[in-house]
Order: C-alpha cells, then sequence, then structure tokens
C-alpha cells in the first residue's frame, strides 16, 4: 500500500499493518503445531504454479513458501513470437533477450504467446522507443500489448526477460521531484489512480525501486505511455524521468502497478 510521512495515504496504515503480520504468520512455522519443526503452509496458489509435481512436494517438504517462490523465480522464461498476427508466419521460441529481430531472420513480430516470465517489448531495435509490458498469456496482434498506449505500435523489434518481476514482493519510493526530492510516498500494492489515492500532483519525477519491478503509466486507468522500472536496473534508482526509458519525454504518471512474474 501507499504510505508516506504527509497525510496522503495515512488512512491504509492498518491495512497495510494488517497485511505485513499475515504474510509474516504464512511465512513462520506454527508453535501450536510443532514448533520449528513445523512444515509452514504453502498457499495453494503460489504451489499451483510449480514447475512439477516433485518440485511442489520438495518445496512443501523441506523448504516451505520461501524456497517454493524461489523455485518459481527460478524457472526459464520463455516465449514464442511470430511475424503475422494471429500466429501465423514464421516461429521462434526464446529464452533469452533479443537485441535486434532481424538478427534471428524477422523483419518484425507481430504476435507472441508468453509462456513463462514477464518481458518487456520495445518499439526499435536496441530496446529503444515505446515500452510494453508482456505478462503471461497470448498477444495475437497489436491491440493486445498497446490498445490502451498513448499511439499504437503494430510492431516489436526488441524484447528482453524483466529478471526481477515478484509480484507478491515489491516495494517502491516515488518522489514529487528529481533527485529524490519533494514529498513521497511508498507503494507495494497497485494504483490504478494516484490522484484518486491522494497524490495532489500530476507528477512523479524519480524513484527507488527497492523491490520487484513496475510498471508506471502516464494516465489513470494504466493508460497512455507505459515506463517499465526495475530494481536490477540502475541500482533500482532512477533520478530523472530521462533514464525511464528513450521514449519519456514528461514525468507525468498517475497510475503505478507491480509487474506479474
Amino acid at each position: 500500500m501507499l504510505r508516506e510521512a504527509l497525510p496522503f495515504g495515512s488512512t491504509l496504515g492498518p491495512l497495510l499493518l494488517t497485511r505485513l503480520r499475515l504474510g509474516t504468520l504464512q511465512d513462520t512455522p506454527d508453535a501450536d503445531a510443532g514448533g520449528l519443526g513445523a512444515e509452514p503452509a504453502v498457499p495453494e496458489e503460489v504451489a499451483e504454479k510449480a514447475p512439477s509435481s516433485q518440485l511442489r512436494q520438495l518445496a512443501h517438504r523441506h523448504c516451505g513458501v520461501s524456497a517454493l517462490r524461489c523455485v518459481l523465480s527460478c524457472m526459464p522464461q520463455q516465449m514464442v513470437v511470430w511475424d503475422e498476427a494471429f500466429f501465423q508466419g514464421r516461429k521462434k521460441e526464446f529464452t533469452a533477450e533479443c537485441y535486434d529481430v532481424r538478427e534471428c531472420g524477422f523483419q518484425t513480430v507481430r504476435s507472441f504467446k508468453i509462456e513463462s516470465g514477464a518481458w518487456a517489448g520495445f518499439e526499435h531495435v536496441g530496446f529503444q522507443g515505446q515500452q510494453f509490458v508482456l505478462e503471461r498469456g497470448e498477444y495475437p496482434r497489436w491491440e493486445a500489448w498497446g490498445g490502451r498506449h498513448a499511439y499504437h505500435v503494430e510492431r516489436m523489434s526488441s524484447f528482453r526477460p524483466i529478471a526481477c518481476a515478484n509480484h507478491r514482493d515489491s516495494k517502491m519510493t516515488v518522489f514529487e521531484w528529481e533527485n529524490f526530492l519533494g514529498r513521497k510516498g511508498e507503494l507495494s500494492d497497485d494504483y490504478p489512480s494516484l490522484p484518486a489515492m491522494g497524490w495532489g500532483s500530476s507528477a512523479v519525477s524519480s524513484f527507488r525501486a527497492h523491490s520487484g519491478a513496475w510498471v508506471c503509466s502516464q494516465f489513470p486507468g494504466y493508460r497512455g505511455f507505459q515506463y517499465i522500472l526495475e530494481c536490477d536496473r540502475h541500482a533500482g534508482e532512477y533520478k530523472h524521468f530521462r533514464e525511464w526509458g528513450s521514449h519519456v519525454q514528461t514525468s507525468q504518471v498517475q497510475s503505478i502497478r507491480r509487474i506479474q512474474q
């Protein structure tokens, strides 16, 4: 949730503390059920995403929640791309970044399926131009990844995995001014509208991504240009909006959410 020293978001404090306590209890063995030797409960939605029943059993038996989440985060990231819309034409599978699709024999990429992990797609080669967050699912044509953006991009020319995406453990501090100055707020949740949550400015000029990966959008409702911020790039510190990407021309940010792994 969003917290700051000023009144903005102050009513959310009790709910945040409750969530933190619940998270602590989930990852801590129950003393009444056997103390330190008890097996911590693994949430069903986490366990079901494990790559195999054997890994699920091992994680349940020996390591509990933390290790099972580690297993999930270490799973190979995979996407399948096609050079025509609706999964037609030439096809290729990727498990690592692609600096330029032309080096792989493609002129462009017009549809793809994200099999695992989260990816960042880019309008131009070399990870330049407008950015797109690509989470698990199918993208048959450009509307699926860019329908709510500032202008449509019908092709993608480079892409890379977002290795640090962790929806359950994402924390970021936002600042109204550059160089981590001015009003600030702490985020650990999704915010479809910062103005509705009490952020009095249309701008967020600098960020500290402490954990996880985030996508910031120019307008409420996750509309407009997207800016991907990751804790393992720039050491998680983004002092100026020009560090968000080559297409950024303004510090206007009015919605922010965590990226799903």
